[in-house]
Formats: C-alpha cells, structure tokens, sequence
C-alpha cells in the first residue's frame, strides 16, 4: 500500500512491486540526466584531465531491440561544457546512442548497461566489474538510473614512462 520507489519493479511481469501505481514496462518512460567523461593520458599530476567534459542526456524509449534488456533508450548525448584536447573533439557533437539497462546481466545477478554499437549491444559498465583497481557501478529502478565505469588518477609504468593515466564515464537521470 505504500509507495516504495527505491524497490525494483520487473518490467512487463504485471505486478507493481515499487506501488507506483504500474507496472514498470507498461508506460514507456523518458529519462534525463547529465554525463561526465574524465580522460588524462601520462600525465605527472593526479587531477589533471586532457578532456574533463560534461553533456547534457535526455531518452525516450527505442525502437532497437535487446532481448537481455529491461528498458532501452535511445539517450541523446550533448556536449554542454569543460575541456578538451583534439583526441576528444569528436565527443563534442551531439550523438544519439541506444542505451539498454538489464538487471541480471549473464546471469549473475549484476546490473549492467549496455550500449549499441556497430549493429550489436556491447558492454559499458556492469556492476561490481573490476576496471583498473576502479569498482564500476551501475544501478538502476523504474525511475532513476546512475553508473560509474573506468578509471580515474591511475598512476602506471607504461613503456619506460610513468603517469597519471585516466579514462571515466559517469553518469545518472531520472525519468
């Protein structure tokens, strides 16, 4: 009898398990949210970022399958403010992406958020996954998404040189 909007509801299962009055699924939701993208290539100072680079995202639900996935969203990515290099420029075109959310990703119980790209749905970040000594996170419900992947002020030894290695998305909307 209680709204309870933390709770995951199971899309499509015909129980409202959030009580939000429907089932997740039923009603294609829209989402918005902002990204960050991080990236620093060798360099001698942890904080400093080649591309340090905020977007704005707004979704609505996809016409591209995903049998593994509760919801798909086609997000469109726009580049809003920060810096960047040349090996980032590209990234600050607006692009629409298909992202598909899936709450039991390979079967292990982990949430996951895939991409698609090249005609097939890849991984982008899965919940719990090791990335560099980084913990990724993803999580997800009917109303609200967030995720964590890559890693961030990594400091390495790479081909006789040494530095400050980053490369992190985050990321989070709600509907």
């Amino acid at each position: 009898y209680f709204i309870n909007p933390g709770a995951y509801d199971i899309p499509g299962d015909g129980i409202d398990q959030d009580c939000d009055g429907q089932d997740a699924g039923s009603t294609p939701l829209s989402y918005s949210g902002s990204e960050n993208f991080k990236y620093g290539d060798a360099t001698f100072f942890n904080g400093y970022y080649d591309c340090n680079m905020n977007f704005s995202l707004s979704g609505a639900p996809s016409t591209v399958p995903c049998s593994t996935c509760d919801y798909v969203f086609d997000m469109t990515i726009s580049y809003t403010s920060g810096t960047y290099n040349s090996f980032c420029s590209t990234l600050a075109t607006t692009m629409i992406v298909p992202y598909g959310f899936v709450s039991n990703h390979n079967g292990t119980g982990e949430q996951a958020l895939l991409l698609y790209e090249n005609g097939a749905w890849v991984e982008f970040a899965v919940n719990n996954n090791i990335s560099v000594n980084m913990l990724d996170t993803v999580q997800f419900t009917s109303t609200t998404f967030s995720y964590s992947v890559g890693y961030l002020d990594f400091y390495t030894y790479y081909n006789y040189a040494s530095g400050y290695f980053s490369n992190r998305w985050t990321g989070s909307g709600s509907n």
